[in-house]
């Protein structure tokens, strides 16, 4: 295959509403996204995304625009297993901008980890929104009448108002769910130790990155006293911070989002390194478009055994892909017929920037 266009836009796609972080000063709205469309000389199209965070990694949206444009042009006329090679060798440094580019050369490939056989059922979390306890017990209904068997709370803010709040969840849930407990790095190693003491077994799977993604010590010791087993992510990033979380003492699960590692392939890889290592994988971005949750969701049939965490399909307000994808009681369902495709006049209406990369005619044919 011979790329004959690529185009890459900008998107602000809204969220239904704010989802609490506490790396971030404010509740995200909507996701600040970098979606990639590829084509070849036969008209076969790939779409890709990536949200980038700042706080979460050391890349922003500006630079990865720019690379993302920067490549893009450089993409125009090369053959796809060479454009691949080329993206795969800017992963080390930039794995959130290579995503959009490479994720669709490998859509418009028809890449193996994206067909289906038969049906498969992804069974994904939901998370609880509302730090305001007026409106958690709503909430909590409401999720668990959609068949949300995990649900996902938002920690790292203040260690005693956390605490109150997950006490609340405890008695609301009262066991109908299990419960998974993000700190998006908001503790200190004293304040995440006393927390994650203080955690309840029988509800709690696990406490998920404590504290700063660059202070391994602070998060070993949070995890040496936890209550629960610990998991981390923002942290990791390569084979050697996985091979490093194996030697953590309390650490049972990392956890892995696609834009970390580029590509499908590579997604797939990592994920299966984390078990060979001895802990537990776990998949998915809270914190992107249906793009990626439609992707990540493919990979997890093949690598993961976990309710996933790619829960930003049921965020967004309005899908970007045109057959929404389906689900079902809990699950993401994918099936054999599914082939989705970007609404690119949804796409638009969320674009603020667009650039398009295109062989001429005359080199085209």
């Amino acid at each position: 295959m011979v790329i004959q266009d690529v185009t890459v836009f900008r998107a602000q796609v809204p969220y239904d509403r704010p989802y609490p972080l506490s790396f971030n000063a404010v509740d995200m709205a909507g996701a600040d996204a970098i979606v990639a469309r590829i084509r070849d000389r036969d008209g076969r199209t790939g779409w890709g995304e990536v949200t980038i965070l700042p706080g979460y990694t050391h890349e922003t949206v500006t630079s990865g625009l720019a690379f993302c444009l920067e490549q893009a042009q450089a993409l125009v006329g090369v053959k796809s297993a060479d454009a691949k090679r080329r993206l795969i060798a800017h992963v080390p440094s930039s794995p959130h901008a290579v995503t959009p580019l490479l994720t669709a050369i490998e859509m418009m490939e028809d890449h193996a980890l994206l067909r289906r056989d038969k049906t498969a059922r992804v069974p994904v979390l939901a998370p609880i929104r509302n730090r305001d306890a007026a409106l958690i017990p709503d909430e909590v209904e409401e999720l668990i009448g959609k068949g949300h068997r995990t649900l996902k709370v938002k920690m790292g803010f203040n260690v005693d108002e956390d605490l109150t709040r997950l006490d609340l969840i405890y008695k609301l849930v009262n066991g109908r769910a299990r419960l998974r407990i993000d700190a998006n790095q908001g503790y200190t190693r004293e304040g995440g130790s006393r927390f994650a003491a203080a955690l309840e077994p029988r509800f709690v799977e696990w406490f998920e990155q404590p504290c700063d993604r660059h202070d391994w010590e602070s998060n070993a010791a949070v995890a040496k006293v936890s209550a629960v087993p610990v998991m981390l992510d923002e942290q990791i990033y390569d084979f050697s911070d996985i091979q490093r979380a194996a030697g953590v003492t309390g650490v049972g699960f990392v956890k892995h989002v696609l834009e970390k590692y580029g590509g499908l392939e590579l997604l797939k890889t990592a994920l299966d390194h984390i078990r060979i290592c001895g802990m537990r994988p776990v998949l998915g971005n809270g914190g992107a478009t249906d793009i990626t949750s439609w992707q990540e969701a493919c990979v997890a049939t093949h690598t993961v055994d976990l309710p996933c965490e790619m829960h930003s399909f049921l965020k967004v307000k309005e899908p970007l892909l045109e057959q929404p994808l389906p689900f079902d009681n809990g699950d993401i369902v994918l099936r054999p017929d599914y082939r989705p495709m970007v609404n690119e006049a949804t796409l638009k209406r969320f674009t603020v920037s667009e650039k398009r990369f295109a062989m001429s005619l005359h080199a085209a044919r």
